[in-house]
């Protein structure tokens, strides 16, 4: 897309019209995590109390570690039958559990603590790590902003090159922008404490772009 997209002059219509952008760096603030616990048993009602039991567990150690009640909810709860085949004939082998829950924390530097305790107390999944920032919508104003000012920035040189005089107030501002997603940090069927470290998470940070189309009015 060109910067100067096009100058239109006659009695009735002198239009500048340009395209501003801008972009910035935020540090995460806000981690989700998925964690939970998959257990196998030929008796379906064993497999569901092994799960209950171990799930149990984990909700206990993360109440322990201050992560209220209100931040922990089940994504994903399900009970599959798991086949195998003999001789070209399907048979039944055995049940499979799944309880996953996400977790939300409001301290990212409790993120390696938190997968490393659910671990330890039993669980053998982490789908995802989700970083997030909070009052988004406050910082892409921010960033919105700055690119009509860069629009604007751009339209005051287009008009000094051609001696005209450009009104200061865009006759309209056209929104090209989308809100980012989560940053998701990684996705994974399992994971492990090995000899005693603590999961190294590195947030990273989000970026936020914002991009306008902005027409003014100029005189000679």
């Amino acid at each position: 897309m060109n910067t100067f997209e096009n100058i239109r002059h006659n009695d009735k219509n002198a239009v500048i019209t340009v395209y501003g952008n801008s972009q910035i760096s935020i540090e995460p603030n806000i981690t989700e995590v998925q964690l939970g616990v998959a257990t196998e048993n030929t008796s379906v009602q064993q497999a569901q109390q092994e799960n209950a039991r171990i799930m149990q567990q984990i909700q206990q150690a993360l109440q322990a570690l201050n992560i209220p009640p209100e931040n922990r909810r089940t994504s994903e709860f399900s009970v599959q039958p798991i086949y195998h085949h003999t001789d070209g004939v399907q048979q039944l082998s055995r049940y499979q559990v799944i309880h996953m829950l996400a977790v939300q924390l409001d301290n990212i530097k409790q993120t390696g603590k938190i997968i490393d305790t659910a671990i330890q107390h039993g669980a053998n999944r982490v789908a995802n790590v989700i970083f997030s920032v909070s009052h988004v919508d406050h910082h892409y104003k921010q960033v919105l902003q700055l690119a009509v000012r860069d629009a604007y920035i751009k339209a005051e040189a287009l008009a000094q090159m051609f001696h005209l005089k450009l009104h200061p107030i865009p006759l309209s501002i056209l929104e090209q922008t989308y809100m980012p997603p989560p940053t998701p940090y990684q996705s994974s069927a399992s994971a492990e404490i090995y000899g005693g470290f603590s999961t190294p998470i590195e947030p990273g940070s989000i970026e936020l772009e914002a991009s306008v189309e902005v027409q003014f009015q100029y005189m000679k």
